[in-house]
């Protein structure tokens, strides 16, 4: 009797495996083009699909940067968004069905309706600029990384001193001002930070949670912005392949 029970729930299990499979088939043209237009655009690669089944795709037109297509692949309409959005998706509330993406070429997020209409915008200046621990009043050593004076030689209580500084005065023999810039001792900290390359350990999509590798205090803010490197590159990138609007670079 155990042996029948073993060889049914292997018989169920086998069934619900082969029932839990899923295929996929490649339909080649399924998404039709706008009317005039030979192909559907330069496009980011994201698509999104709402409760209804029409299909959203981001591309880089102006005016017209979200392509909606019927489940038939059909082109029925394009959405007054900016061609810069990047990375969105479609979430379904109680107050309804709205599309969330952010404009890389403006540095600001949208919430839309699904009509294309913008119910709600995040600038840049509305996220806070957080400060960075206050240490008071440092020396070059700590403030600068200096490495300090020589320890012989006849060095006298004056090992963490930063040495002369008369060589970056404006006009050296007419004038005692220094050269701004100059790096002396003074205050540190309580000012904003930035860090490159930080490590991501680990990425909860479910909680919406991004865990880095870095160094911080309590109750801190963290915002997120591309290097100037990663702008230039793409950059170059767009300029190669003749679409996008990247953030501009400085200097």
């Amino acid at each position: 009797m155990p042996t029948l029970r073993i060889l049914a729930l292997l018989a169920v299990t086998a069934l619900s495996a082969s029932a839990a499979e899923v295929k996929y088939q490649l339909v080649p043209n399924f998404l039709g083009t706008p009317p005039g237009k030979a192909t559907i655009g330069n496009s980011h690669g994201e698509i999104a699909v709402d409760s209804a089944g029409l299909i959203y795709v981001s591309v880089q037109e102006k005016d017209a940067g979200i392509q909606v297509y019927g489940k038939d692949g059909k082109f029925l309409k394009a959405l007054p968004l900016p061609m810069s959005l990047h990375g969105f998706v479609i979430r379904k509330s109680a107050e309804g069905e709205f599309l969330y993406g952010a404009v890389l070429g403006e540095q600001r997020f949208l919430k839309a309706k699904l009509d294309g209409t913008i119910v709600m915008e995040i600038k840049p200046d509305a996220f806070p600029a957080d400060k960075g621990k206050g240490k008071g009043f440092q020396g070059v050593m700590k403030r600068h990384n200096f490495k300090g004076m020589c320890a012989t030689h006849g060095t006298e209580r004056k090992h963490r001193t930063s040495g002369g500084i008369g060589s970056h005065g404006t006009d050296r023999g007419h004038g005692a001002k220094i050269k701004k810039g100059k790096r002396m001792s003074g205050h540190m900290g309580d000012e904003r930070v930035t860090v490159r390359s930080l490590d991501v350990v680990k990425i909860d999509a479910e909680k919406n949670l991004l865990l880095l590798l870095a160094a911080s205090n309590f109750g801190r803010f963290i915002q997120f912005m591309r290097s100037r490197a990663a702008q230039a590159a793409e950059k170059g990138a767009v300029a190669e392949g003749g679409g996008g609007q990247p953030l501009p670079v400085k200097g």
